[in-house]
């Protein structure tokens, strides 16, 4: 730890991935607290979300379709870590869709289906 408790910046981070970082992590667990996914029946799959240990790109799952297709559900990212699809269909989502997912500048996919998820699409978002 640094000064007063803060944990330093790697040096071969710059200011801008640090903060992209951030707010990525801070967007998708907003996106969990929004939608219950600490209570209230809970989220039935969570893939990592807000673990300490797990690199925001490192929030999922894979599998497989019944014709063999390999499918991913959770966060995908680019290589250089850039979240890119959010893809949490019949998760047991409840609630609205927080405005906050519109700091996910590079979101191309967002499938939340067959959620409880009630209100409008974030103009940020549309």
């Amino acid at each position: 730890d640094g000064p007063g408790g803060r944990v330093p910046v790697p040096a071969t981070t710059t200011l801008a991935t640090y903060h992209t970082a951030f707010l990525q992590r801070y967007a998708l667990v907003v996106l969990y607290y929004a939608t219950q996914g600490n209570g209230g029946g809970g989220w039935s799959r969570t893939w990592n979300m807000l673990s300490p240990t797990h690199h925001t790109c490192d929030w999922w799952r894979g599998g497989t379709t019944d014709d063999g297709r390999l499918f991913r559900f959770g966060v995908s990212c680019t290589e250089g870590g850039i979240v890119t699809k959010v893809h949490i269909p019949q998760t047991n989502l409840v609630g609205t869709i927080p405005r906050e997912l519109g700091y996910l500048t590079n979101l191309a996919f967002l499938a939340l289906s067959h959620n409880a998820l009630t209100g409008t699409i974030p103009d940020d978002l549309k």
